[in-house]
C-alpha cells in the first residue's frame, strides 16, 4: 500500500537504472509514478533494459496504456531478470498486449505474467499474438487475463508444453524434444523450366532471322508446294502464304470422260486469288 512519504518515481527510476539491491519493486497505485503515467513507464522501461536484480515488478493500477505497455514490451526483450510481471488494473488493449507478446518473443526470464481486469476487452487479436509468441518462448509458464476466443484451448497447450519444458530442464530430462522447431526455409522453385522456353523462343528467333528476305519491290518468296496425289494437281497444293490447302470447293475441275482420272486444265480465272508462281505450278500439272 502507498504510504506517506514514499519516493518520488524519479529517484524509483533512478535506483533500478543504477542497479540498487532489490529484488521486488512494487508501484501499485503509486501517486507519484500515476501522475505521468506514460513518461514514467516509458523511464522505467529504459532502466530496466539493463537492471540485473529485480526479479518481480508490480505495477498494478498504475495508469498504464497501450503506449506504456509497447515500452515495456521493448523492455521484456532485453532484460533477462525479471520472472514475475504484474499489471492488473490498467489500461490495456489488444494493442498493448500485443505489444508484451512481441517482448516476449525473446525474453527467457518471465514465468507468470496477470493481465486481469483490464479497462478494454480484449480478444482474438490479442490470443493470436499470444500464440504466435509461444512459437520461440519456452520459459512463460502462467499467463493471467480474461479472453474471449474459442481459441483459449490453443493457448492452454502451449503453456502446458513450457510447464513440462521446465520440468524437464529441473530433473535433466530431454527439453529439447519440446522445444518449438523453427519453420522450414521455402525452396526456391525451379528454373530450368523458364530457361528452357527462353532457348526455344532465341531458337525460334534464329530461324526468323535465318529466312530469306525479298529484296525491296521483288515478290515475296513461294512456299514449296506439296506432291500432287489426287486427280485434281490442286488438291495437294498448300497455300502460299501458309493458310492451310486451297478450297477444294473453289477447284471447278470435271472429269473429261467418266474412269479417265483426269481433269481439264482449269482456268487462269479459277485461281485467280495465286500468284503465278503458284499458278504456273498447277498449269504445269494438267500438262
Amino acid at each position: 500500500m502507498p504510504t506517506f512519504g514514499q519516493r518520488t518515481a524519479t529517484q524509483i527510476i533512478e535506483s533500478v537504472a543504477s542497479n540498487a539491491p532489490g529484488e521486488t519493486l512494487d508501484l501499485t497505485k503509486n501517486a507519484s509514478f500515476c501522475m505521468k503515467s506514460l513518461e514514467n513507464t516509458i523511464a522505467l522501461s529504459e532502466a530496466l533494459k539493463k537492471n540485473t536484480v529485480i526479479k518481480t515488478l508490480v505495477l498494478r493500477e498504475c495508469e498504464i496504456t497501450d503506449a506504456g505497455a509497447e515500452a515495456l514490451g521493448q523492455a521484456l526483450a532485453e532484460n533477462q531478470t525479471i520472472e514475475d510481471l504484474d499489471l492488473q488494473q490498467n489500461h490495456l488493449s489488444n494493442a498493448g498486449v500485443i505489444s508484451l507478446a512481441n517482448g516476449l518473443r525473446s525474453n527467457r526470464s518471465v514465468k507468470t505474467l496477470n493481465l486481469m481486469t483490464q479497462n478494454h476487452k480484449l480478444s482474438e487479436d490479442a490470443l493470436e499474438g499470444f500464440i504466435n509468441m509461444f512459437q520461440s518462448n519456452v520459459t512463460l509458464t502462467k499467463l493471467m487475463w480474461k479472453v474471449d476466443s474459442r481459441r483459449a484451448w490453443e493457448l492452454s497447450k502451449l503453456i502446458t508444453r513450457n510447464v513440462e519444458i521446465a520440468h524437464r530442464a529441473r530433473t535433466g530430462g530431454d527439453a529439447d524434444s519440446l522445444a518449438p522447431r523453427p519453420a522450414p526455409t521455402p525452396v526456391p522453385a525451379p528454373v530450368k523450366a523458364v530457361k528452357t522456353v527462353t532457348a526455344e523462343v532465341e531458337k525460334g528467333s534464329a530461324y526468323k532471322a535465318e529466312q530469306p528476305k525479298a529484296a525491296p519491290g521483288a515478290s515475296p518468296p513461294v512456299a514449296p508446294v506439296a506432291p500432287v496425289t489426287s486427280p485434281c494437281p490442286s488438291a495437294g497444293l498448300m497455300s502460299v502464304r501458309g493458310q492451310g490447302p486451297l478450297d477444294l470447293q473453289r477447284c471447278r475441275c470435271q472429269p473429261v470422260a467418266a474412269g479417265s482420272g483426269r481433269s481439264p486444265a482449269p482456268s487462269r480465272g479459277d485461281f485467280r486469288q495465286l500468284p503465278d508462281a503458284a499458278w504456273a505450278t498447277i498449269h504445269q500439272g494438267f500438262q
